[in-house]
């Protein structure tokens, strides 16, 4: 009940998803679902900690203007030609949703996107969704990007830790494990924008 209560949630978003989240969390509590005294154990976890860990690197990067710097760097090598800024631009946000979590990479871009698209008069729009696109693809590049990846390794290791003694343990998987995945999800992303894309942008 509690798992088709916190989707529909999440899906019509009659309330703020973090609202949604705390409901969910103190009813596993009250329920008896999960002991008081592991209730807040998920904050801990790899996963929370890397999210908010790069959120803070995106706001010292934005305050310290690197992302004024990475705007001019793009234009300058996509020369304010439509096409190769719209590349530029999602293959550098989908290389560094390898090493940061989505969110984090969507809210550095966002401002980098929209001085762009006021500098060469291209629509925000036709920036945005393949650069979201990206990002998207990009986050199998590493284990760090992907929350779900950082969570199978926490996984791992519980695992591990209830396994009878004398039993062969799991072995967590390496930080570049799903990096052929990856870079093959993000080129076909980049292509698909290049190619067939480019009459969705248009119109």
């Amino acid at each position: 009940g509690l798992v088709v209560f916190t989707m529909t949630m999440f899906m019509f978003e009659r309330i703020r998803s973090d609202a949604t989240a705390l409901v969910v969390l103190i009813a596993l509590g009250v329920f008896g679902l999960v002991p008081s005294s592991e209730l807040f154990l998920g904050f801990s976890g790899n996963a929370v900690i890397s999210i908010i860990a790069t959120m803070i690197l995106g706001a010292g990067l934005d305050h310290t203007g690197a992302l004024n710097r990475l705007a001019s760097w793009l234009l300058r090598r996509s020369k304010g030609v439509e096409d190769k800024l719209i590349i530029w631009t999602s293959a550098v946000a989908g290389l560094m949703s390898g090493f940061m979590q989505n969110p984090s990479v969507t809210a550095l871009f966002l401002p980098v996107a929209s001085r762009l698209s006021s500098r060469t008069g291209v629509t925000l729009a036709r920036l945005l969704l393949p650069m979201a696109a990206a990002i998207v693809m990009g986050d199998g590049l590493t284990m760090v990007g992907n929350s779900p990846l950082l969570m199978l390794n926490d996984l791992v290791l519980s695992a591990n830790r209830n396994l009878p003694s004398g039993t062969a343990t799991l072995t967590p998987f390496p930080m570049f494990q799903p990096l052929p995945i990856g870079i093959v999800l993000l080129i076909a992303s980049l292509l698909y924008f290049r190619y067939p894309g480019r009459k969705w942008l248009r119109e």
